[in-house]
C-alpha cells in the first residue's frame, strides 16, 4: 500500500538523515524538478538584471531636476545624507511580519491527491485507423531484459480503443509465423490499459526477451522482422532485434502511458520572512511571500494544503485563499504560525515550508535558531 505525502514526510522526518524517499518513477521526477529550478533561477536572474539595469537610471532621474538640472555642488540627497551612528536594524517582528499580509487562519487539514481513473474507451480501432508500420523505444532500464515499447498510432479522424494482447509473430521466409509467447503486465511508470486513443496519440505493446536464463551463459537468441497482429493484419515493427538467453518473449495488453499530474501551483515560488531566533515552548510568527512567476493568473481553487516544518515538529494547515488569486507577476504575503514544543532541541536549524500537490511546490526555507 503506497504512503500518502503527509506519511512520508513524517517518515523522513524521524530518520536523523531526513532525507526525503524516493518516488515512484524517480528519474522523471528529478528532471522535473530541474526543470522547474531553471525556470525558478531564471526569473530571478530576469529580476536581477532588470534591478541592476534600472538603478543607474533612478540615480540620474534623481539627480537631475526636471526644471533646473543637476543639483548644485555640496547640495546632498536625502539618500547620500550620514546616518546616525548606532545598531544594526533588528530582525522583523511579528507585528512587521503581519502588516499588509493575509492573516493566518486555524485550519489543520490533511492532503489528498485528486485520484485519476482511466481513460473512457472508445469504438474498436480497425487496421484501418492504424499506422501500417509500429515504431520502437528501447533502452528502457529494465533489470535483466532487453525491452522495448512497441507503438502504432491512431491517424483516423476520430478516438478508438485497442484491447487485449495482441499475437506477435516473425517473417520466416517471407511468411509470417507466430512467435511463443509469455504475457505480463507493463513495467515502468503509470499506464492505462486498455488503450484509448486519440487521433495521433500512440498506444503501445511491450515486448522483451530474458537475459537471465541459464545464469545468462547460455546461447544468444534473437528475435527479428517482428510484427503485430490486429485484425488479422500484420502491422511490421521495423529494425526491431530482442536478443536474451531465454526461448520466449513477454508482451504485454495494449496500454498508454497516463499523462504526468501537473500542479496548478507550479508557477507559484516561495520565500520566507522570519525572525533569526525562537525561543523553544512558544509559538513562532512568520511569513511566507508567495509570487506568481507566470503571465497567467494562479487561482487559489482548490485552496492548496500546505506543510510547514521546524526541525522534527511538523504540522500541515489549509492556506487562508482568501485573496482567490495571484495575478501574473504579483507577490502575496501570508501569515504563518507554527507551535514549539518546549523540548525542542535549541541551535541553528531550517524552518521549512510548501505547498503540497502532486510535488512539493513554492518550496522555501530559511535557517533560524531555536533558543532555549
Amino acid at each position: 500500500m503506497s504512503m500518502s505525502i503527509e506519511d512520508q514526510i513524517r517518515a523522513s522526518l524521524t530518520d536523523d538523515s531526513r532525507a526525503l524517499p524516493g518516488w515512484p518513477d524517480a528519474t522523471e521526477r528529478v528532471h522535473r524538478g530541474m526543470r522547474r529550478r531553471r525556470r525558478q533561477r531564471a526569473a530571478a536572474v530576469a529580476f536581477g538584471v532588470t534591478l541592476v539595469l534600472a538603478v543607474p537610471f533612478a540615480v540620474a532621474a534623481y539627480l537631475t531636476n526636471s526644471a533646473g538640472g543637476p543639483l548644485p555642488t555640496g547640495t546632498r540627497s536625502p539618500s547620500t545624507a550620514p546616518r546616525p551612528s548606532g545598531p544594526a536594524s533588528p530582525a522583523p517582528s511579528s507585528t512587521d511580519l503581519s502588516e499588509s499580509a493575509v492573516p493566518w487562519i486555524d485550519a489543520p487539514a490533511t492532503y489528498r491527491p485528486n485520484p485519476t481513473g482511466p481513460v473512457p474507451t472508445a469504438r474498436p480501432c480497425t487496421t484501418a485507423d492504424l499506422s501500417t508500420t509500429a515504431g520502437w523505444q528501447d533502452h528502457l532500464g529494465i533489470s535483466q531484459q532487453d525491452a522495448a515499447n512497441v507503438m502504432v498510432k491512431n491517424i483516423s479522424r476520430s478516438r478508438c480503443t485497442l484491447s487485449g494482447t495482441p499475437e506477435l509473430v516473425s517473417s520466416v521466409s517471407g511468411r509470417y509465423k507466430p512467435v511463443a509467447t509469455t504475457k505480463i503486465a507493463p513495467v515502468g511508470g503509470a499506464t492505462d490499459v486498455p488503450a484509448s486513443i486519440n487521433p495521433q496519440d500512440d498506444a503501445y505493446v511491450q515486448v522483451a526477451m530474458t537475459l537471465a536464463c541459464n545464469g545468462g551463459t547460455g546461447p544468444t537468441r534473437y528475435a527479428e522482422k517482428l510484427a503485430l497482429m490486429v485484425g488479422g493484419t500484420p502491422i511490421p515493427v521495423t529494425g526491431l532485434k530482442l536478443s536474451g538467453t531465454c526461448p520466449e518473449i513477454t508482451i504485454t495488453p495494449w496500454f498508454t502511458f497516463r499523462p504526468d499530474a501537473v500542479s496548478p501551483y507550479e508557477a507559484l515560488v516561495g520565500q520566507i520572512e522570519a525572525p533569526s531566533s525562537v525561543e523553544r515552548g512558544e509559538t513562532l510568527s512568520y511569513a511566507v511571500d508567495i509570487t506568481n512567476t507566470s503571465d497567467v493568473a494562479v487561482p487559489l481553487n482548490p485552496c492548496p494544503v500546505y506543510w510547514e516544518a521546524i526541525v522534527k515538529q511538523f504540522v500541515t494547515y489549509r492556506l487562508n485563499c482568501a485573496p482567490g488569486a495571484i495575478a501574473p507577476g504579483q507577490t502575496v504575503r501570508f501569515s504563518m504560525q507554527i507551535a514549539l514544543p518546549a523540548d525542542l532541541p535549541t541551535g541553528a536549524t531550517t524552518l521549512m515550508w510548501r505547498i503540497l500537490d502532486v510535488d512539493f511546490q513554492a518550496a522555501c526555507e530559511k535557517q533560524i535558531v531555536v533558543t532555549g
